[in-house]
């Protein structure tokens, strides 16, 4: 396989935007669904840092199962 040298700050930003892209897309659904918006909002946000955790929690307890990481391989 071939390495390559990543940029973190590019990835963070691009991390960042798609977040961003995902959060009005969620908004915009749920107003059409719910034409409320303070409740589209609220829902847009406490999903995503719901998400946010799941996937770290996820991501976590599969790096320990597989073993990967640091020390892994």
């Amino acid at each position: 396989m071939f390495k390559r040298e990543v940029d973190t700050y590019l990835l963070i930003k691009k991390s960042i935007a798609y977040r961003v892209i995902v959060i009005l897309s969620q908004i915009v659904m749920a107003y059409i669904f719910t034409k409320n918006i303070e409740f589209s909002v609220g829902f847009s946000i406490i999903w995503n840092v719901v998400n946010t955790i799941e996937y770290f929690g996820f991501d976590y307890v599969f790096s320990r199962l597989y073993k990967i990481g640091k020390n892994g391989k």
